[in-house]
């Protein structure tokens, strides 16, 4: 397991790297009910699949019997899932325009719900659908009891702080709400 560094490659500022960890994706592992040489098993496996599927790993002590498990995504494989994600929607007919590329096409989320949701995928679809097959609470993983994305508390804040000033939301506003938070607010 290696340990998380800086991404070369990143349009964030400095300020919301520092309060991120540049973490894309957040498991929570609680070892309470299992013994102790199931528990690590079962860490091992873990660690195993995350790294076999590509994905970059580095775990902290949490409270009690928790183990925090961060999980970065290298660029290239989330530029590449954010691709297929886009064809997905054409081919289901979401959106009308084919994206251009191939298969290994990289590119970038339009916006930051786009590129959780492309995440969400990369960990929490099984193997046969592509991703690392890592589901809270179902299968294998009953001791996993949380995953979730990070907050990107700067730009919470900045939001927060531009629609609180007003007292009727624009289009606009909206939009910056979805692109922040996803299709579903």
């Amino acid at each position: 397991m290696q340990l998380l560094t800086r991404r070369p490659t990143s349009s964030q500022s400095e300020k919301e790297k520092d309060e991120d960890f540049e973490v894309d994706w957040v498991l929570l592992y609680d070892f309470q009910d299992i013994e102790v040489h199931h528990a690590t098993d079962e860490y091992h496996t873990l660690i195993r699949d995350i790294e076999a599927f590509g994905l970059e790993a580095e775990v902290r002590h949490g409270y009690g019997t928790t183990l925090i498990m961060l999980i970065r995504v290298p660029r290239n494989k989330l530029g590449n899932e954010v691709y297929r994600s886009r064809v997905k929607d054409w081919l289901f007919g979401i959106v009308h325009v084919r994206p251009l590329g191939d298969s290994s096409t990289v590119i970038d989320a339009a916006t930051p719900s786009e590129e959780i949701r492309s995440v969400f995928h990369l960990v929490t679809w099984t193997k046969e659908q592509g991703g690392a097959g890592i589901t809270a609470n179902f299968g294998q993983w009953q001791h996993i009891t949380a995953s979730f994305a990070p907050h990107a508390w700067t730009a919470n804040k900045k939001l927060l702080k531009k629609l609180s000033a007003k007292m009727i939301l624009e289009i606009n506003d909206l939009d910056q709400i979805k692109a922040l938070f996803g299709e579903k607010v």
